[in-house]
């Protein structure tokens, strides 16, 4: 785990893993997710992509340019193209 290391020394993705597993601890009603693929590599994304599908009752929106995240961890996708929302 991560509780034996200083945070400085922990990477970028485990570092966005630490804030999502402290947000995730005060069980939130929603959960917005901003960008949350950007800058990670493909192992960091499929720890996520593994907590948010191992929790099918959470309510989260993802805000993201990854099309493939979306598509693994969402049932509802919108795009927003020149300030119009559709639904895919």
């Amino acid at each position: 785990g991560f509780e034996d290391r200083i945070t400085y020394n922990l990477s970028y993705g485990e570092k966005r893993l630490v804030s999502l597993a402290t947000v995730w601890a005060m069980q939130p009603e929603i959960l917005l997710l901003d960008e949350p693929t950007i800058w990670l590599d493909e192992g960091t994304i499929e720890k996520i992509v593994e907590i948010l599908s191992n929790h099918p009752y959470l309510s989260y929106i993802i805000i993201s340019h990854d099309k493939k995240f979306l598509k693994e961890t969402t049932n509802c996708i919108y795009l927003m193209d020149n300030g119009k929302i559709n639904k895919t």
